[in-house]
């Protein structure tokens, strides 16, 4: 007879549980305790040009409540690099555009022109009374030839 043996450990995959359970994610925090502040997922607004940063996703404007005092915040992306791309990099910015403030940066990180790969970035930002507050999250394809094609993305904003 042979002895059972423990199962391995389990690897938890957040990128890819953002992206699946994204819908559900309001409720647990909410009952976690914190607020849902905004989501914007599983649209892609736009994909990145050959070397240039590019916006590819948003949180929805919202009001920070007074009580909080930071944001956490989350944001995951799964692309293709285009041709002779050989880095990428997933920042998450204050507004809706590449000029806003960096809360979040991967630095640059080393791809493979062609292959599919995916990247999330982490990052906590103060919060301040202002309307229609919204974070972005900005891809960037160094060396790249051509286009890159951002299949899926998501990024999740929550008061602590």
């Amino acid at each position: 007879m042979s002895e059972k043996q423990a199962p391995g450990p389990t690897v938890f995959d957040l990128d890819r549980f953002l992206l699946e359970h994204a819908a559900f994610l309001p409720r647990v925090l909410a009952s976690a305790g914190s607020r849902m502040l905004g989501y914007f997922g599983n649209t892609v607004a736009a994909s990145p040009a050959a070397g240039s940063e590019t916006v590819i996703c948003s949180t929805n404007p919202f009001v920070p409540n007074a009580n909080y005092d930071i944001v956490f915040l989350v944001g995951v992306a799964n692309f293709t690099v285009g041709t002779n791309g050989v880095s990428g990099r997933l920042q998450i910015r204050r507004g809706t555009t590449t000029g806003g403030t960096s809360v979040a940066d991967t630095g640059a990180t080393t791809q493979v022109a062609t292959h599919l790969t995916q990247l999330f970035a982490i990052g906590v930002d103060t919060l301040s009374n202002v309307n229609n507050q919204q974070y972005s999250l900005t891809l960037t394809i160094g060396s790249g030839s051509a286009a890159s094609t951002v299949s899926s993305a998501a990024i999740l904003a929550f008061c602590t």
